[in-house]
């Protein structure tokens, strides 16, 4: 379910971001991170998150913590930053707060609809003196975990694992292929 957040989120964003105006070159929504920021953007993950029991027959509500960070650069001042990015963390709370998340087809995902918790200014020292700033938002959200039949959790973890690089070894045992039909 992770995933398919982050997708919905992100999605989300890219649909509301100007197209061709934007005055940032590669100013994104940026896929596949980690928490080294390298360009400006924004970054969508998922690093923690609580488990609260209920009453219901075999169920848990998992309520992860969805983390974003924007990182925006201007060349001349602080104060200049401010008033770039100030903007944006307004936009992105204003798309995402109380939104209900679908997949790609437009589905609704089986989630609470995501709500702010915080955000805050997480700029560094040596980014400051190199012109960025950084601010981290972060919603939560949750939704009903059941337990698990033993296929669906070795399908899970096969799936994780096959992602692992093998030491000395850049490349992972299985990568997403798409492959697009011909066109006769």
């Amino acid at each position: 379910m992770f995933n398919e957040i982050i997708d919905a989120i992100e999605r989300r964003l890219e649909d509301k971001m100007p197209a061709d105006n934007i005055d940032i070159k590669d100013f994104r929504v940026i896929k596949n991170t980690s928490f080294v920021y390298t360009q400006p953007g924004i970054y969508v993950f998922i690093d923690d998150g609580t488990s609260q029991i209920t009453t219901a027959n075999d169920s848990d509500r998992l309520t992860p913590v969805v983390n974003i960070v924007v990182k925006f650069k201007h060349l001349k001042r602080e104060d200049e930053r401010r008033k770039g990015v100030y903007p944006i963390i307004e936009g992105i709370i204003g798309a995402l707060e109380r939104y209900d998340l679908t997949d790609a087809d437009g589905n609704p995902l089986k989630v609470r609809s995501l709500r702010l918790m915080s955000f805050r200014n997480i700029t560094l020292p040596v980014e400051d003196n190199a012109g960025f700033i950084l601010y981290q938002i972060q919603f939560k959200l949750s939704y009903t975990i059941t337990k698990m039949d033993d296929e669906q959790v070795t399908e899970l973890l096969t799936m994780g694992v096959n992602y692992y690089l093998q030491p000395n070894n850049d490349t992972p045992v299985a990568t997403d292929v798409i492959t697009l039909k011909e066109e006769q």
